[in-house]
């Protein structure tokens, strides 16, 4: 009990939000040989996160990148994940300096809406630039996040019990590309666990390495914890 109530707030229902349903992280590790100028060998390792879903009947993969900056609370004020997709079309991105594009979403617990999407460096990704996406950590005047939104509602009732997150893209083919996920799969904190865990949020992911063993039952916390609007 003393270690649960020394919980912070923020973090209580961490065991109730991720569980064993949900997409799966995959990490896939490439270890990489190259001999340095005096003839030495340097052997580095590179690391790819992401996870499988449908894209119009064909499986594909969506890359995770985990933000471990302190700046970003974790879990606090965002949702320290992004989620990186690529598609074989061109959305239907308006055709100016940062191009835009409208995307509708659904949330688990039925809220529906749409927001802008802005490709603020379309330049980086050349010929591509109007088929790549990527959620933001939390919603601001930069864009809506449907990731940060969905965690914000289960940090609320994490009864809801379904994290599940779709979005409606149009094409410039004038059809439109469905995809969902749920990012609220155990395997998100293990990788902010792995990430983090020498970062100046290292303290952060030894809490929530240490709730992740403490299997908490958070119903004996309601009593404790203020009635506070997250």
């Amino acid at each position: 009990m003393d270690a649960l109530i020394e919980l912070p707030i923020h973090l209580y229902r961490i065991n109730d939000i991720f569980s064993q349903s949900g997409n799966e992280v995959i990490t896939d590790i490439k270890i990489n040989s190259s001999v340095d100028d005096f003839g030495d060998e340097v052997v580095t390792e590179t690391k790819k996160f992401y996870f499988l879903i449908d894209v119009e009947g064909v499986e594909e993969e969506a890359e995770v990148r985990a933000f471990c900056a302190e700046v970003i609370k974790g879990f606090e004020s965002s949702f320290p994940f992004s989620v990186y997709l690529k598609f074989k079309k061109d959305l239907d991105f308006s055709r100016v300096r940062i191009p835009e594009v409208l995307v509708k979403y659904k949330l688990g617990n039925g809220d529906k809406g749409e927001f802008t999407y802005s490709q603020t460096s379309p330049s980086r990704y050349g010929g591509e630039k109007y088929r790549h996406f990527h959620t933001h950590v939390t919603s601001s005047i930069f864009g809506f996040s449907p990731t940060y939104a969905m965690f914000q509602r289960l940090r609320k009732d994490s009864s809801l019990n379904n994290g599940e997150i779709k979005l409606s893209f149009p094409t410039r083919s004038g059809s439109n590309i469905l995809v969902s996920f749920n990012p609220f799969h155990e395997s998100w904190i293990e990788l902010y666990i792995d990430e983090c865990r020498y970062s100046d949020s290292r303290l952060l992911a030894m809490k929530l390495e240490n709730i992740m063993g403490w299997g908490i039952d958070t119903s004996k916390a309601e009593a404790m914890l203020p009635d506070e609007d997250f």
